[in-house]
């Protein structure tokens, strides 16, 4: 008898559940979901939905006589309601998978932005402004505010640019006062680049802290990789993300083959630029015309100063071209030689991919291979140097 009364309760139940999951159904926008189905389909799909959310509610103790029941829920038609709301909200989230997601990163607040800085996983955050005029195809950036920064960032400034394309890129004013942490930017920038092309095209958005000797750090990056994921871009649209936490990967742009042979009787340096390879892309093609520029220095000052031929778009440029620089044996400690390799633009400004110091006085392989050099007279040493770049 108990078990017939308490079966007959529990469907009780379960229609009071069916008939608020019926109310949610017909006052959304989701009711137009359900016109599909066939009414066995409809039924069963509701029956499965109250089922789900409803198997681990039991009926309120004191509301059926005879019934000795409990509950983890209050006790009230409120959490029916809410048990049954989930269905829905179940049904609602199947179907806006594809329409995309919120991103929880724009929602944070500034306690975990600090937690994340104090972890090590964040460097910060900033906070952007895109808009996309189609007429003339500019696209106009903003950038609002960092927020969040290190206490170690006193002077912070960013540098943006459009990738693949280093070479049209902007930079903010350093922020000294009154909130290096928490700087409001409002500066604006714009980039002519055809609307067809955005979708290829990368925001880079790097946080530095400026150092009076031009030595600034990079702190980190902040990279809008889906230019056009919040739609056309014709309203002004805001994007806010982590900066995440970066150093200058110098291996990036390059390695240069150079190969020396000095000859003390005639007082002379053959200087080979033989090769480089995998040198950092400076144009929007992603590629590059490289040459290598090279500047005798003695006694720190520049004396001389020759120049290779441009090797047209390519990454992995062949030289194999001898410089003669005149270097009696007595100089030779007091000399280095400064090669540049260097992006030409015949339209605008070259631009420098990085570079390589050797010498008596330079440091790591830049002295041992000058060292090497003298010490093997009339034999040619060759080395590979990884480029480098100030910021």
């Amino acid at each position: 008898m108990f078990n017939n009364l308490a079966r007959r309760y529990s469907e009780q139940a379960f229609s009071k559940l069916t008939e608020v999951y019926d109310d949610l159904v017909k006052n959304s926008a989701l009711e137009s979901t359900f016109e599909d189905l066939d009414p066995e389909q409809d039924a069963e799909f509701r029956r499965e939905r109250v089922a789900r959310y409803g198997r681990q509610f039991t009926v309120p103790s004191g509301i059926y006589p005879g019934c000795n029941t409990t509950s983890d829920a209050a006790n009230n038609f409120s959490t029916i309601h809410e048990f049954a709301a989930k269905g829905l909200e179940q049904k609602h989230r199947d179907i806006t998978d594809s329409l995309g997601r919120l991103q929880p990163d724009l929602y944070k607040s500034n306690e975990e932005m600090v937690n994340h800085i104090e972890n090590g996983e964040s460097a910060g955050h900033l906070d952007v402004s895109l808009k996309f005029n189609q007429s003339e195809s500019i696209l106009t950036v903003e950038i609002l505010r960092a927020k969040c920064l290190s206490s170690k960032v006193s002077q912070p400034f960013i540098k943006i640019c459009l990738l693949p394309d280093r070479k049209n890129k902007f930079q903010t004013r350093v922020h000294r006062i009154p909130s290096p942490q928490n700087p409001e930017i409002k500066e604006t920038f714009s980039f002519n680049v055809p609307y067809h092309n955005l979708k290829d095209r990368i925001l880079q958005c790097s946080l530095y802290d400026f150092d009076k000797s031009a030595n600034h750090a990079l702190i980190g990056r902040y990279l809008i990789r889906n230019i056009l994921e919040q739609g056309e871009l014709l309203n002004e649209t805001t994007f806010s993300g982590e900066i995440t936490p970066a150093r200058e990967d110098r291996e990036e742009l390059g390695e240069l083959m150079l190969s020396l042979c000095y000859l003390p009787a005639a007082g002379r340096l053959n200087v080979t630029i033989v090769k480089a390879v995998c040198l950092k892309a400076m144009d929007i093609t992603g590629s590059s015309d490289p040459y290598v520029k090279i500047s005798l220095i003695q006694h720190g000052k520049r004396v001389k100063k020759k120049k290779t031929t441009v090797k047209r778009n390519t990454l992995n440029p062949v030289y194999n071209e001898a410089m003669v620089f005149d270097i009696p044996p007595e100089l030779m400690p007091y000399s280095a030689i400064n090669l540049q390799i260097i992006d030409y633009d015949r339209i605008g400004h070259s631009e420098l991919i990085g570079y390589v110091d050797v010498g008596h006085k330079c440091h790591g392989l830049g002295f041992t291979h000058w060292k090497e050099a003298i010490e093997s007279p009339r034999t040619p040493v060759a080395y590979w140097h990884i480029l480098i770049k100030d910021s």
